[in-house]
């Protein structure tokens, strides 16, 4: 199972890297979904859930919201994803330590 996520993450953010100029919204709707599998990797494939897993999927969690703010336009939504980021750098910071 995760070996098949990790080839549709592989996939979709390929696709919404070729996308992006051609499909702004198909995009958009690939890099969330490649995000989200992401976070399916990790919870569905790690059943030891130690300090270090938790802080890494609550950052991963954090990337995704960003991702998701900032496919939408405006202020409000950069700052959510400009937040959302920091924050999964902070959680991944501490998941090291």
């Amino acid at each position: 199972m995760t070996i098949t996520l990790a080839i549709v993450t592989i996939g979709t953010g390929l696709l919404s890297g070729l996308l992006t100029s051609q499909s702004p919204l198909w995009s958009r709707i690939f890099k969330i979904f490649a995000s989200t599998t992401m976070v399916a990797i990790v919870v569905t494939g790690n059943p030891d859930l130690d300090g270090y897993t938790l802080f890494i999927t609550a950052g991963l969690v954090a990337s995704w919201i960003g991702d998701l703010a900032l496919s939408f336009d405006g202020r409000q939504y950069f700052l959510t994803g400009l937040i959302s980021f920091a924050f999964a750098h902070l959680l991944y910071t501490a998941g090291f330590f």
